[in-house]
């Protein structure tokens, strides 16, 4: 089995944030949802076995309301 996608968001070593944070940043200007962008990196990992779980995702977006 691959370790990685060849459609990996990994850091781009040019600008030092990944694609996904760029695209997050383009798309969501409002400071107040960027915590979001660690639930999704958290949810689209490569390896299922280092994904969040849903529960772990509601826990983290649980948090950011207290």
């Amino acid at each position: 089995m691959q370790m990685r996608s060849s459609h990996d968001l990994e850091l781009e070593e040019d600008c030092g944030t990944s694609k996904l944070e760029r695209k997050f940043a383009g798309l969501v200007p409002n400071p107040t949802l960027e915590p979001l962008l660690h639930v999704n990196q958290g949810l689209m990992r490569f390896l299922p076995s280092s994904r969040l779980t849903a529960e772990e995702a509601l826990d983290m977006l649980g948090n950011l309301q207290e």
